[in-house]
């Protein structure tokens, strides 16, 4: 597999996993996951980095799942949510 081939693939990756995070944080607030999922993944400011090049954009998948690991330590607490969530 050539370098381009394998960014690809990584970006790819990469745009479907911060779409399951922004799904599971869409279900996690009481909505439908779905329209959180795909609107996260698909938004224009992700797509115009990934499009460019830039390879900051390959993390926004880990947001989402910041935010639920906050949301779990402060709803549940305890030492060891609270430090996942750090």
């Amino acid at each position: 597999m050539g370098p381009v081939a394998a960014w690809n693939l990584l970006a790819f990756a990469h745009i479907v996993f911060a779409g399951l995070a922004a799904h599971a944080l869409g279900r996690r607030l009481g909505g439908t996951g779905w329209v959180a999922g795909v609107g996260y993944a698909m938004a224009p400011i992700l797509v115009s980095h990934l499009q460019n090049g830039s390879s900051e954009a390959v993390s926004a998948g880990w947001l989402p799942l910041a935010l639920l690991a906050t949301l779990e330590a402060v709803e549940r607490g305890g030492r060891w949510r609270i430090l996942g969530a750090a």
